[in-house]
């Protein structure tokens, strides 16, 4: 590891339709869809 790393982790990139999407976006529409809350925020 270098820099300021505190341990193992995650970069990621999602990509709908050929665009940029924010996964924490999809993370949230996902756990509001386990809990039965409506979500547009994509």
């Amino acid at each position: 590891m270098t820099g300021r790393t505190t341990g193992p982790h995650l970069h990621w990139t999602l990509k709908y339709q050929g665009k940029l999407v924010d996964p924490a976006a999809v993370l949230r529409a996902m756990y509001g869809a386990q809990r039965g809350v409506a979500s547009n925020q994509l």
